[in-house]
């Protein structure tokens, strides 16, 4: 959006400059998102490890605290 706002404010219209740098910022905006995606995945499996570990802590019963 920065740069097609630029692209409506400046005077020199040079069509190239503004597609290549459109362009770039596409790449980088679809580079976030597979970061997002790939985040998701880790967060995903950061939950599996942390309810396994507590699911086996020792929890006292009252056949232990006696």
């Amino acid at each position: 959006m920065q740069t097609l706002y630029a692209y409506s404010l400046t005077e020199d219209k040079d069509i190239k400059t503004f597609e290549k740098a459109l362009l770039k910022n596409v790449d980088e905006v679809y580079e976030m998102y597979i970061w997002t995606l790939n985040l998701l995945d880790e967060v995903s499996d950061y939950v599996l490890i942390d309810a396994e570990g507590r699911a086996n802590k020792f929890l006292p019963t009252e056949k232990t605290c006696l």
